[in-house]
């Protein structure tokens, strides 16, 4: 969930898969029929200094480790999310996905004062935030 009307966000962390190898990869959020907005519907995605340890996210040491905002996306239908803007094409973009075993870790924080994003991940089609791994052209 990402929330702003309290100090809430969102650690997502992927790990890339050997599917991904000599493939393009782009940070998007898919959203379902199990997918709530209120607000904006906007999310603002951050990368992370460092991914959370795999034992407990309760265990990352205190402070932001947020790095630099990889732009903004608009969770407003039922499908892919656009970018609303972009501060890199870094992963907004279709770019070549990282090595195969990488872990990556991504902040998504609510836009507004009230905002507010909830997906859940156990749903059919897998709400949420992910990386779309397409085959290059």
């Amino acid at each position: 969930t990402a929330q702003s009307r309290h100090p809430y966000s969102t650690l997502i962390t992927f790990v890339y898969p050997p599917e991904s190898e000599g493939k393009r990869c782009q940070l998007s959020f898919l959203r379902d029929y199990t997918t709530y907005t209120a607000g904006t519907g906007q999310i603002d995605v951050f990368s992370t200094l460092a991914p959370p340890p795999a034992t407990c996210p309760a265990e990352w040491p205190p402070g932001n480790r947020r790095n630099n905002q990889l732009g903004r996306l608009r969770v407003n239908n039922l499908e892919y999310s656009p970018w609303e803007w972009v501060t890199t094409a870094n992963l907004t973009t279709l770019t070549p996905c990282r090595p195969v075993g990488t872990v990556e870790s991504f902040e998504y924080v609510g836009v507004g004062d009230t905002d507010y994003v909830r997906w859940d991940p156990k749903s059919a089609d897998r709400s949420g935030p992910r990386i779309l791994i397409v085959q290059n052209v």
